[in-house]
């Protein structure tokens, strides 16, 4: 897949691409997207933050931790994410 768009981007299919996920996480540094022109990669934060639905989430993490119980969503600092 990562091929097939390079492919796209340099035959000008596709003029443009902004990623924010890969397949690999996270993207090696020397994947060839860190090279590519026309090709941006933000770090996750491509999506807009919900301030009412941010702060229901962080709540209820709370008082699952209050309560002794594992939450989701843990960053591994091993894998960077």
């Amino acid at each position: 897949m990562d091929d097939d768009l390079l492919h796209a981007m340099q035959t000008g299919q596709i003029a443009a691409a902004t990623l924010d996920v890969f397949h690999t996480e996270p993207l090696l540094d020397n994947h060839p997207f860190w090279r590519t022109p026309r090709l941006t990669i933000t770090p996750h934060i491509a999506a807009e933050t919900l301030r009412e639905e941010s702060t229901e989430q962080i709540a209820n993490k709370i008082m699952v931790l209050t309560r002794g119980e594992p939450i989701s969503s843990i960053v591994d600092v091993k894998r960077e994410y």
